[in-house]
């Protein structure tokens, strides 16, 4: 409807409500309550948008009603009316549930966690996780089976965790399994199917997205897919055909939407694992043809850039474009974003002989934003004893713990997407005993089996 899409709450209200009084079928009627429901979301009538929903459900709830319910009840943060869209796909259109973005899965749980507690947003995670979410992009799909397999042992139930982790392909996703020390009851199992250095993981990571591109070639998930499975393998000339023929042209590209920027995020990084490093600096480059007020997500591609310019040492090129990056995140960037500039700019002072002092107080300062990033920071500056409290803190923090002990792993374990040049200083950390003895309590280093980058 026209006046949906204008955001014409009244307009769009006052046409559901004609199609409704001239509908005769359930399949009409169902549609019409459904676009009433959405008008009287625009108009802030929650409560009746919401009995709108319970209408449009029970005159046959259609699999396009359902996915729209979830949706715009999670984007409007109405809870009652995305779970009714969350529960009729589960129960009834599991196909449907499994194309749910990734994007819009997350807010739904934490909308969930926080109307309804801890419970019932991991009895969601775990639903959805079975019927696989995320189908044309295994790296999403594993990431919540990841999570729903972490609640699955919390609760005790290490038969539904064996379940949804024997479906784990990615091998980053694996690693995180593979040394978390929660999931330990699962590594021996894990460890068989996958096989050394995870080989037949990664094969069938590869085979499932050359079908899957195939079969929806339209589809820039199942695209970025690809291209994450192929340098996984090694089979890079099938990566880089699948995204370089992506967003092309100026025009192609001032186009493509969120998993566009990260799609073409990925074929960057794949180049650089070609050492094709110009390139992966161009395809980044080439995203400015897009109107960032329209794309608040590019910050992160802008950002990513400037970090491998300075893990290449080309200060020269890196110094405007990180002057530049820096303005842009105190308008679209998270606080994690800025500290990601805190930490560049006082690396690259360091680096270059400029003066340490305010910039390291400046990243201290904003050290919750994110303790590995500022751990990172101090390393550049050799400041040892005040990246390894943070790392600690880390460890010893249920939130933080889990992105922690990625970290900390070697850099040449798995290919990884993380353009960070410090990772390697980090791990030297687990030379302290300190850092080892909080280390060992909530992880390990992967063994060496089933490293699939080695140096």
């Amino acid at each position: 409807m026209i006046a949906i899409q204008k955001g014409d709450g009244v307009a769009a209200l006052k046409s559901a409500t004609r199609a409704l009084n001239k509908a005769s079928s359930p399949t009409e009627k169902g549609n019409a309550h459904f676009f009433r429901a959405i008008a009287l979301m625009l108009t802030d009538r929650g409560d009746a948008a919401y009995e709108a929903s319970k209408l449009a459900i029970a005159m046959g709830g259609s699999p396009q009603i359902a996915e729209g319910l979830f949706n715009v009840g999670t984007a409007y943060g109405d809870t009652r009316i995305a779970r009714l869209g969350a529960d009729r796909l589960i129960a009834v259109y599991p196909a449907n549930a499994r194309s749910i973005e990734v994007e819009v899965f997350w807010p739904f749980i934490r909308l969930v966690r926080k109307a309804g507690g801890e419970a019932e947003a991991d009895d969601y995670l775990i639903a959805f996780a079975k019927v696989g979410i995320g189908a044309n992009n295994q790296t999403n799909r594993d990431y919540v089976a990841k999570a729903a397999a972490s609640v699955s042992l919390k609760r005790s139930d290490a038969t539904t965790a064996r379940a949804l982790a024997a479906n784990v392909l990615d091998a980053e996703v694996l690693a995180g399994i593979l040394t978390e020390r929660k999931f330990e009851p699962l590594w021996s199992e894990i460890g068989e199917r996958i096989g050394p250095r995870m080989e037949f993981a990664r094969q069938q990571h590869f085979i499932l997205a050359q079908s899957g591109s195939k079969d929806a070639p339209e589809s820039v998930q199942a695209r970025r897919n690809l291209v994450t499975a192929a340098k996984h393998v090694g089979s890079y000339a099938v990566g880089d055909e699948a995204g370089k023929l992506f967003a092309a042209t100026v025009e192609t590209t001032q186009a493509i939407e969120e998993d566009g920027g990260w799609l073409v995020n990925d074929h960057a990084i794949l180049l650089r694992v070609m050492k094709r490093n110009d390139d992966a600096d161009s395809r980044f480059a080439a995203l400015r043809a897009i109107n960032i007020e329209e794309a608040p997500w590019l910050i992160n591609m802008i950002i990513n850039r400037v970090e491998f310019l300075v893990r290449d040492a080309n200060y020269r090129k890196a110094a405007p474009l990180l002057k530049e990056a820096e303005m842009l995140t105190k308008t679209y960037g998270s606080p994690y974003a800025r500290q990601l500039i805190r930490r560049l700019k006082l690396c690259a002072a360091a680096e270059t002989g400029g003066e340490v002092g305010p910039l390291k107080s400046d990243l201290i300062a904003h050290g919750t934003d994110s303790r590995i990033v500022t751990a990172e920071g101090l390393l550049c500056i050799g400041d040892d004893a005040g990246a390894a409290e943070l790392v600690i803190a880390g460890l010893r923090d249920k939130d933080d713990a889990e992105g922690m002990v990625g970290h900390l792993q070697p850099p040449e374990t798995v290919k990884s997407g993380d353009p960070s040049q410090w990772r390697e200083r980090v791990h030297g950390l687990l030379k302290r005993e300190d850092v080892k003895s909080a280390f060992d309590t909530v992880g390990r280093v992967l063994p060496r089996q089933y490293w699939t980058a080695e140096p």
